[in-house]
């Protein structure tokens, strides 16, 4: 009669634990479907809708098929366009849906001003660099995880995902062959909270769950720099990756980047895995990434 008791426990505890994991597979499927499928009507849902594919790609083993259909970036997170111009600063999932974005200037939300200044390009850069690190899970999560150990010719490679995409107009600069420079970002990041608590410099260079410093660039000097065999491990050979000047004549993009190594832990030329975030010129993403997810 006991052993009776314990067979029929036992099948209860299996029947709760198969119904656990028919209630979770279907809560992701669900989530996929609304997140894939339903329009996000804000900002900030949108930011959350990425973050949680993020978290839960990561949690769930995603195997492409041979034939390839099965894309490894399956995380669904949209693109942001930030257009500066002289009198207003435009935010939009889409370059043909833009909206103007309230600027913090001296305790005021506003949306146009007189002039684009170094404070106002500061504030935008670092919440885009901000966002993208809080999408990505703050780098707490494998993003990946479960392809980049699977999938052939990925070992070795640093695998990028746009964030946002930042333009200025032609018609900031009076000059042509002069055109404006935006500096002290890394300034503005160490001085400004952005939660009361928290300053943007502190919070970007968080460490990652491989534990390295998600926002390296402060670190790296554009001549000196770190060591070569690190720059083309990491970010290809340049030392571009160090400017954090914005200038006026160029498009930018704020990324995040996984890198995994070509043999599990190993630090042979400085190859360790990690993740970053990072801004750069546009023009210049190909020599950071070598696949781009979309």
């Amino acid at each position: 009669m006991l052993k009776l008791q314990n067979i029929k426990i036992k099948k209860g505890q299996i029947s709760q634990l198969t119904l656990l994991i028919i209630i979770l597979i279907s809560a992701i499927v669900i989530f996929l479907f609304i997140t894939k499928f339903v329009a996000k009507s804000t900002f900030e849902e949108s930011i959350n809708a990425c973050r949680l594919s993020v978290i839960t790609q990561s949690a769930t083993e995603v195997f492409p098929s041979l034939s390839g259909e099965k894309s490894p970036f399956d995380i669904n997170c949209d693109k942001r366009y930030v257009q500066f111009s002289k009198n207003n600063v435009k935010l939009g999932l889409s370059l043909t849906n833009m909206k103007p974005l309230a600027i913090n200037l001296e305790g005021k939300k506003i949306t146009q001003f007189s002039s684009l200044n170094e404070f106002i390009v500061n504030q935008v850069v670092a919440e885009e660099l901000r966002v993208c690190k809080f999408q990505f899970a703050d780098g707490k999560v494998d993003v990946f995880g479960n392809d980049d150990t699977k999938i052939i010719g990925w070992r070795g490679k640093k695998v990028c995902y746009v964030c946002s995409e930042i333009q200025f107009d032609s018609k900031i600069n009076s000059d042509k062959n002069n055109p404006k420079i935006f500096q002290n970002l890394l300034e503005y990041t160490k001085n400004t909270k952005f939660n009361n608590n928290v300053s943007y410099y502190d919070y970007l260079r968080s460490e990652s769950l491989e534990g390295n410093i998600m926002w390296r660039q402060p670190d790296y000097e554009p001549i000196t720099g770190i060591s070569k065999v690190m720059y083309i491990n990491l970010f290809g050979n340049t030392k571009q990756f160090a400017n954090l000047d914005l200038n006026t004549s160029k498009d930018y993009l704020v990324f995040f980047s996984m890198y995994a190594p070509l043999k599990s832990n190993s630090i042979i030329q400085g190859e360790t895995k990690g993740q970053w975030v990072a801004i750069v010129p546009a023009k210049d993403i190909n020599q950071y990434c070598d696949n781009q997810a979309s």
